[in-house]
């Protein structure tokens, strides 16, 4: 019904409905379905698609920017101005960009920074449909992995836990050498961990252990999250995200400290376990429930496949899954590579393909 109200936009009724259901529908796929066919429209939808710049799903309101966006729509300033305040970290690094692309201005995502900016240049935008609410901008802390800030609120930690993690990293920096830990016997308690803030050298699943930890325990509340780890195979911690509390933080340090190298790397798994979780693999393929809005990949060397006697994988089959899984961009994939020979391009490639960075330690 939405599809071919927005088709027939023109007429009364058509109307009618579109301004009654699309801000008010409870099922948030039936509001995605209708900004999904404004897309194209000749004419009429601007209103209705700036109005779900104030979706309460973020899904839904990343389908509004990305449409402003591409019809260039320079009345939606003040809107995804007035955004900043309440919308999530990942949908206020998106607003950030298209009002920098529009107004050529260099602010980062807050809204009290771009208000002012706007108190100046309003006149500009005299004929903008009518504003929507604004509010005070909760400051929302980045969450940092590897030196990677990360704006996220929805977020999927997957760390490579293959044969070649056990390896020592390369860091000669004499301010970073790795401390080898007092043996334990039985059931002892691991020794206690180094002090949050400083950077070690190692083995590196000792030195992946030290920074998700850093990261997770810096989540700030309303945050949820999870873990997948990978060599020949891909487990996860949770099966579904879970909010970050001081309980499922030491949940995740208790997981994380039972991981062991061993294995091969198949990324292609860890991937399809990971988009499993963000929802984009459910019965609804074109409207998913989306629970993850940014994925961190850690990895050490190439994609190999699963098999008994595992080889390098094509690494173009992995960004076509990808790319297949990921049609809508909503999940940003950052990837880590730690003292990488092999598969530096592919990493790269896959952060660049969504949306995402690419950072060498």
């Amino acid at each position: 019904a939405m599809r071919i109200a927005a088709a027939t936009i023109d007429e009364a009724e058509s109307k009618r409905f579109l301004n009654k259901v699309l801000p008010n529908d409870k099922d948030h796929r039936v509001r995605s379905a209708g900004v999904d066919a404004l897309a194209d429209l000749e004419e009429g939808w601007e209103d209705l698609v700036i109005g779900r710049l104030g979706d309460p799903v973020w899904g839904v309101q990343l389908q509004a920017l990305r449409i402003i966006e591409r019809r260039e729509l320079q009345a939606a300033v003040p809107h995804m101005i007035n955004v900043l305040a309440k919308c999530s970290p990942r949908v206020q690094v998106e607003v950030g960009k298209v009002l920098k692309a529009f107004t050529g201005e260099n602010f980062d995502p807050y809204h009290e920074v771009w208000s002012q900016w706007w108190e100046d240049h309003k006149e500009q935008f005299k004929n903008s449909p009518k504003m929507l609410k604004g509010g005070k901008q909760e400051p929302q802390q980045d969450v940092e992995f590897y030196g990677l800030r990360v704006k996220s609120d929805r977020i999927l930690f997957i760390i490579d836990v293959s044969a070649s993690m056990k390896l020592k990293t390369k860091n000669d920096n004499p301010k970073e050498r790795w401390k080898e830990p007092p043996t334990t016997t039985g059931d002892d308690e691991p020794p206690p961990p180094p002090p949050p803030e400083e950077i070690l050298s190692g083995p590196k699943i000792d030195v992946a252990k030290h920074e998700l930890k850093k990261a997770i325990k810096k989540l700030p509340k309303g945050t949820t999250f999870n873990i997948i780890a990978f060599n020949h195979l891909a487990k996860q911690w949770k099966p579904k995200m879970v909010e970050a509390s001081e309980k499922t933080k030491k949940d995740a340090y208790k997981w994380m400290r039972a991981l062991k190298p061993a294995g091969n790397t198949y990324i292609d798994g860890a991937l399809r376990l990971g988009f499993r979780l963000a929802g984009l693999e459910n019965f609804d393929k074109a409207y998913p429930d989306i629970f993850v809005d940014t994925i961190v990949l850690v990895s050490d060397g190439a994609p190999t496949d699963n098999a008994f006697n595992a080889k390098n994988m094509d690494p173009q089959i992995i960004l076509d899954h990808v790319k297949e899984w990921n049609k809508r961009k909503h999940v940003v994939i950052h990837c880590i590579g730690v003292d990488m020979v092999e598969g530096v391009q592919f990493l790269k490639d896959l952060a660049a393909q969504n949306g995402g960075t690419y950072v060498d330690r």
